[in-house]
């Protein structure tokens, strides 16, 4: 019975962690794919425009709660596009709301 209450804890602490959400830091797998499909739509690019041809990832924060429950993570990348233009030291930003969704923001360094 100490087992099933001591897993059933474990599971319920892993469900409220980032890793749930958003992954955990800038370089998982699963950042790689969010960003991908999050930056061009965060810079409403129409169809047929530049595509995304690689991401390197130069650091970041790892998933962290900026309010209790919600959890952001920062990035900072460099993107090539397929039209040959590199943006440099960008910022990629997710974060959860309190709604139950995602938002993002992508943007040059400042």
């Amino acid at each position: 019975m100490k087992l099933i209450v001591g897993m059933t804890a474990l599971i319920c602490s892993l469900g409220a962690h980032a890793a749930a959400t958003l992954p955990d830091d800038c370089k998982a797998p699963r950042m790689d794919a969010m960003e991908r499909s999050a930056i061009p739509q965060l810079l409403d690019l129409e169809p047929g425009t530049a595509q995304i041809r690689a991401i390197h990832t130069i650091g970041g924060s790892g998933a962290y709660e900026y309010q209790p429950g919600l959890w952001r993570i920062d990035c900072w990348i460099d993107v090539t596009w397929s039209n040959g233009t590199v943006d440099r030291d960008f910022k990629f930003s997710a974060w959860t709301d309190r709604y139950g969704g995602y938002k993002g923001a992508y943007g040059p360094p400042r």
